[in-house]
């Protein structure tokens, strides 16, 4: 890409756009929503179980979605990191003394034992960064042998590239163009609610908006060279989903069996629909 922003310059965009919109995150993020929660508690649990673990490090910590969970599910050493302090202030206190600890720092260079944690955990946050190669280097360091990093919620590069082959001023079918609106046109939003400069969205969210999401042959070429096994790619949030999940003519239950069917379905027709998930995941053990 030309004109790539230096890693400082990335850095200081994402703490001047989280460190505006910390007070409104947990609200505003859809991430938060009760069946997203639900969602990544059952895989996190699931990872907890596989590596019998009790020590997680979250990377990217923000205001505390995964600190919350991990307390949730009884980890008895929590770990986290993060560069802007308005986001890590969000963090819910309750908890005892010595569970969670809090750090700002960047995760390419943090200070943790080397073969001490059995979860690592990089949520919603590899977009942000200019380069996700040297944090997750420091994952396997931190890791023990057999422990697992788990990443969630970040741009699909197959959806990105069908996506900017729309013309993003048109009209299309609702799912559609909500899809654009939430997408290509966030800046716009971000600027008209908020007054962040699009300019600074666009460099803090650099592998979204600049390098236009992770591919799965990326991610799996970055782990094994950092020497990571097991690696397990998967594909979240197909398009329109958001839309049923806030269906309110249906019920809960009627809700989550038209999901299941079509997500069931979409899973069945990959790697043809892989362009229509939103979303890429990974696990991978050392």
């Amino acid at each position: 890409m030309n004109n790539k922003p230096s890693k400082s310059s990335v850095i200081s965009a994402n703490i001047e756009l989280h460190t505006a919109l910390a007070d409104v995150y947990n609200k505003e993020e859809p991430h938060w929503r009760p069946e997203n929660i639900e969602r990544v508690t059952s895989k996190l649990q699931k990872i907890k179980e596989k590596t019998n673990g009790t020590k997680l490090l979250d990377l990217g910590c923000g205001t505390g979605f995964i600190i919350n969970i991990a307390k949730n599910l009884k980890f008895t050493e929590i770990q986290g990191f993060d560069i802007t302090k308005a986001m890590t202030d969000q963090i819910d206190r309750n908890y005892p003394e010595g569970i969670v600890n809090v750090t700002l720092r960047d995760t390419a260079e943090i200070d943790s034992p080397s073969n001490y944690f059995d979860v690592a955990t990089a949520y919603t946050f590899l977009s942000h960064l200019d380069d996700i190669s040297p944090t997750l280097k420091q994952a396997y360091r931190c890791l023990k042998p057999g422990g697992m990093v788990y990443s969630d919620l970040d741009p699909n590069a197959a959806f990105w590239e069908s996506l900017n082959k729309l013309d993003s001023e048109r009209s299309y079918d609702e799912y559609i163009d909500r899809e654009i609106k939430h997408t290509k046109h966030i800046d716009r939003l971000l600027f008209e609610k908020y007054k962040i400069s699009p300019e600074v969205y666009n460099i803090a969210e650099f592998q979204k908006t600049q390098s236009h999401g992770l591919s799965k042959g990326y991610i799996e070429k970055v782990l094994t060279e950092i020497g990571f096994k097991n690696v397990v790619v998967t594909f979240e949030w197909f398009v329109g989903q958001g839309i049923i999940n806030n269906d309110l003519s249906l019920t809960k239950d009627e809700r989550a069996l038209k999901i299941d069917a079509i997500e069931t379905y979409l899973r069945k027709m990959e790697p043809l629909s892989n362009c229509l998930f939103k979303y890429i995941s990974f696990t991978a053990q050392k």
